[in-house]
């Protein structure tokens, strides 16, 4: 007879132990708990959807929405016919504007993120370029105040032939609080910067030179407007600042420290992003990323600048964008054509 054959007159053979209840919820708990840890890593590890038509609702996790992006209200969809070709694995295209009035985006900027080869183009998009709207305003930088950065993003595509997979919106005046948070930012001031008002908030002083800027300092360098480049020295300007603030954030990140600079980040930044996805582009990207050798920033090429009905406005080539787009900015493995894309040129003088 065998061994555990023997009844000890309850059901169980003699000489087996009972496992205690405690011990089996404990089983259970730890095994329930590895295989939702083991889900929780595969699903953060699974790439973004690139077309954000397709997301789930699932996305509303981080009470965020994802766009719907389309041909904007304003414009007939047939003027630029929809790209050919299928989408690059591992591609993908987010759109970041700044704004300092939660109405014009004077920071517009493009990226091609390349999660294969950790790569990526950032371009910028002159605030002034001229879009096809009715409205008497046909800049581009009034986009996302006349219909949100869905519109924006619409007016994008509309330009590049690029769809939009996700876009960023930072508030320049709330995220300069966390330059504060993280004790300063080292930054070289390309130029002195003044600016006199009768609201001592709102008075701008900084010299010219590398110096540790504060929170305050920091708000005056993305306010500044007097540089001698325009808007284009602006744009430069607020670009290296939001650069050197994410090397920082990169840099330092924590989970101590970040306790702190989320609630800045949810009150400064408006994203199409779940927690999910920023986790992945984190975890797949920015910790293998070197943002001075792996990032390539350059300003979108213009035709020219000049005025209609009294309007200052920057003017795309078709032809010119079209070669910089399947340069730097193309998602599909076929070319972006003219017909891809529609351009107006509505000028009275040039300048």
């Amino acid at each position: 007879m065998g061994k555990y054959e023997f009844s000890n007159g309850n059901g169980n053979p003699k000489g087996k132990k009972r496992m205690s209840t405690g011990k089996k919820v404990l089983v259970i708990f730890v095994s329930v708990f590895f295989v939702a840890l083991a889900a929780l890593v595969v699903w953060i590890l699974q790439p973004p959807v690139q077309d954000p038509g397709k997301r789930t609702s699932a996305a509303s996790s981080a009470s965020i929405e994802p766009p719907t992006i389309g041909p904007p209200s304003s414009s007939d969809p047939s003027i630029a016919e929809p790209p050919k070709g299928d989408r690059i694995k591992g591609i993908y295209t987010i759109l970041i504007a700044g704004t300092n009035d939660d109405y014009n985006t004077d920071t517009i900027m493009i990226c091609y993120v390349d999660t294969v080869k950790n790569k990526a183009n950032v371009v910028s998009i002159p605030r002034d370029t001229q879009i096809d709207i009715p409205n008497s305003i046909k800049r581009i930088n009034g986009s996302y105040g006349r219909a949100g950065m869905e519109e924006l993003c619409a007016q994008v595509t509309t330009i590049l032939g690029v769809p939009v997979d996700y876009y960023c919106l930072i508030n320049l005046r709330n995220f300069v609080k966390l330059v504060n948070l993280i004790d300063g930012i080292d930054f070289y001031v390309p130029y002195n910067m003044y600016h006199a008002d009768p609201n001592p908030n709102d008075v701008i002083n900084l010299k010219k030179g590398q110096q540790w800027l504060n929170g305050k300092e920091a708000l005056m360098l993305v306010r500044y407007r007097g540089s001698s480049q325009n808007d284009f020295g602006r744009t430069q300007v607020q670009r290296d600042f939001l650069l050197a603030v994410c090397k920082k954030l990169v840099k330092e990140f924590s989970v101590t420290k970040m306790t702190d600079i989320m609630p800045v980040i949810n009150e400064s930044l408006k994203t199409s992003m779940t927690v999910t996805d920023m986790l992945w582009f984190y975890i797949n990207f920015l910790r293998e990323v070197d943002l001075d050798k792996d990032i390539n920033w350059m300003s979108l090429p213009h035709e020219s600048t000049g005025l209609y009905k009294g309007q200052d406005y920057v003017y795309l080539d078709p032809k010119q964008i079209v070669e910089f787009v399947n340069e730097y900015l193309n998602p599909f493995d076929l070319p972006i054509t003219e017909a891809n894309i529609h351009i107006p040129h509505l000028k009275d003088t040039d300048r």
